[in-house]
């Protein structure tokens, strides 16, 4: 029997450790929540630089937090540090494949910078997984249309696609209408 007991004793020990690990590891997470709920908090009462400490805090606890990486790249993108939001974003992305908001946020924090290309082909990638999302058939649309001349008649269907889905909106209208004039205007003449 006494041989036995050391190995048992430290098995005790060793479970009793790994159960202690495991509840620092769901306590840690607990509060990353609750600190992601602040963050959450400052962001919609406008306060994003404490938004951004907020999930500093929840990340530090739960480094694979994807939620709390992406909610920290708003913040970040509401304070106009779009270099800081395109990192989280990704990185939300990585820790969370299919995260479809982390890619649309990416993709207008893109088109805020000027990268028409990656914003366009983040909105694409969006669009694809959300066909029937009527904001990425909108920024598609007025993306192609500002920004890609050679794709305007494409331009025209996101934003027909857009108004099908929303009703009414003066500024697409606007748009559509331009298009519809310049298809027109260059429209092959009939054969004789």
């Amino acid at each position: 029997m006494s041989d036995r007991s050391p190995p048992l004793v430290t098995l005790v020990i060793l479970l009793a450790g790994c159960a202690s690990v495991q509840e620092e590891e769901a306590q840690k997470a607990e509060l990353a929540r609750v600190h992601l709920n602040e963050g959450i908090a400052y962001n919609k009462a406008g306060q994003h630089a404490e938004a951004v400490e907020a999930f500093d805090t929840a990340i530090e606890l739960h480094p694979t937090y994807a939620l709390a990486f992406y909610q920290r790249g708003n913040a970040h993108f509401y304070l106009g540090q779009d270099l800081e939001a395109l990192a989280d974003y990704t990185e939300a992305m990585k820790l969370s494949p299919g995260f479809d908001r982390a890619l649309f946020n990416r993709g207008e924090t893109y088109r805020r910078m000027g990268r028409w290309k990656d914003s366009l082909k983040d909105l694409q990638d969006f669009h694809h997984a959300n066909p029937s999302d009527a904001n990425a058939l909108k920024r598609i649309g007025s993306l192609l249309h500002e920004h890609v001349p050679a794709k305007r008649y494409e331009a025209l269907e996101f934003l027909r696609r857009y108004l099908n889905l929303v009703g009414h909106d003066e500024e697409v209208e606007r748009w559509v209408a331009e298009l519809e004039r310049d298809a027109a205007g260059s429209a092959p003449p009939p054969p004789p």
